[in-house]
């Protein structure tokens, strides 16, 4: 019974690798596994997903005010530790770890979950225009908050499922990353640049 639960479970979960690859290189050394199941995104890939959705959730719980507006530099820093990470390790001057795959890549996510649903919102309210401003003291103080959040709940989420070995928190895990890769790399790019066209025919 338990071998035809694995048999199972191993090709729904090669369905998730097949779905993930074009987006995600997969390796085994830079994922993380649960229950001996290799997740369907690698450690960084996985933190960004997890972090593009704590960006909307903390948008809508905390964030959505009328003078809110884009921060560039808070986008920038966000994503600096991710960028200095990667480019290090592909020319091999250190070799990463997933746990700072992790931390690196919520913060990133978290950053452009922040920056879609306030362009998404923008664009489905009339009444509300993009800002765009270098320097937000008031709004980079409010996302230094959320960042620190953020990363406790990404270390929670991920490290839930890897020490309770949960073949039921894989596959939901699994099930979002997949919807989130899709949704991400193919839908939200496009609603956004057929939103910025019909902004600029208007």
């Amino acid at each position: 019974m338990i071998l035809n639960i694995y048999t199972f479970l191993t090709y729904i979960m090669d369905i998730f690798y097949l779905l993930n690859s074009p987006f995600c290189h997969q390796m085994s050394s830079r994922s993380f596994f649960i229950a001996g199941f290799k997740m369907p995104l690698c450690a960084r890939c996985t933190a960004i997903h997890i972090g593009l959705l704590l960006g909307y959730l903390f948008h809508l719980l905390f964030m959505r005010k009328e003078n809110q507006c884009i921060c560039l530099l808070s986008l920038i820093l966000f994503n600096v530790p991710l960028a200095i990470d990667g480019i290090t390790q592909l020319y091999g001057l250190r070799e990463s770890t997933n746990e700072i795959r992790l931390l690196t890549g919520t913060l990133s996510g978290l950053s452009f979950g922040l920056v879609i649903a306030y362009v998404i919102e923008a664009f489905n309210n009339e009444h509300k225009d993009l800002k765009l401003e270098l320097f937000n003291t008031t709004l980079m103080k409010r996302q230094a908050h959320v960042a620190i959040s953020s990363e406790i709940l990404a270390y929670l989420i991920i490290y839930v499922g890897v020490l309770s070995n949960s073949l039921l928190y894989l596959i939901y895990i699994s099930l979002y990353l997949t919807i989130s890769s899709f949704l991400h790399n193919i839908i939200v790019p496009i609603y956004i640049m057929v939103a910025m066209i019909k902004c600029i025919k208007t």
